[in-house]
């Protein structure tokens, strides 16, 4: 995904990682500068904002395959995550 082209129209990855994790520990072994999510890289002193007033939304979606929803198990996970998130809304913001 390149999310540098909702930044400035032309700007072309080098490289793309589709990990957050991946990415955070890509530009923290100095591979560049990257797009790193907020609740990641406000932890880490190291990381530094370039550019601090443009912000990207981002949309996160649980998938289950139809077959294993009526599972209680799999529904209390559902649960578990959706609550959890819910919770802790403000990291995300």
């Amino acid at each position: 995904l390149n999310y540098g082209s909702e930044i400035t129209g032309d700007w072309t990855a080098r490289f793309e990682i589709a990990s957050a994790l991946g990415q955070t520990e890509a530009v923290r072994s100095g591979a560049g500068i990257g797009i790193l999510h907020d609740f990641i890289a406000r932890s880490d002193p190291e990381f530094v904002p370039v550019l601090p007033d443009i912000k990207l939304r981002r949309a996160y979606w649980m998938v289950t395959h139809e077959s294993s929803r009526p599972l209680r198990h799999v529904a209390a996970a559902q649960d578990f995550l959706r609550d959890q998130v819910a919770h802790d809304k403000a990291i995300f913001g």
